[in-house]
């Protein structure tokens, strides 16, 4: 097992997502709470943006549209159904980050990539 030169953010859901969600689609049934299988995202390692002087969340400013259009998209492919203004305070209020910094890679093979 190796440990990799990433760091992570596990990206989940808060309760104004679902919110969103209901008012496009009423009668989905939907229970955040229990909500498990998240998105992940992973970032640069720590140690590279602290030698360029930038903070994690720091970095997560300046990348939350990439990854608040890419939940949304995961919900709805139609743009004009998706909030005008997703600010970066809309998206604290959408979502709760985790920032993970050790990740170890437990697989021996490459590491496949897929652009989304």
């Amino acid at each position: 097992m190796r440990m990799i030169n990433r760091s992570a953010a596990v990206i989940k859901p808060k309760k104004p997502l679902w919110d969103w969600v209901k008012s496009i689609e009423p009668d989905t049934v939907i229970d955040w709470e229990d909500m498990e299988d998240t998105s992940v995202y992973l970032l640069p390692d720590v140690e590279h943006l602290l030698n360029e002087d930038v903070e994690i969340e720091d970095y997560i400013k300046r990348i939350y549209r990439q990854i608040f259009e890419n939940e949304l998209e995961s919900w709805y492919l139609d743009k004009s159904l998706w909030p005008a203004d997703r600010t970066f305070e809309l998206f604290q209020q959408w979502f709760e980050f985790e920032i993970h910094t050790m990740l170890f890679d437990t697989v021996q093979g490459a590491i496949k990539k897929e652009l989304v």
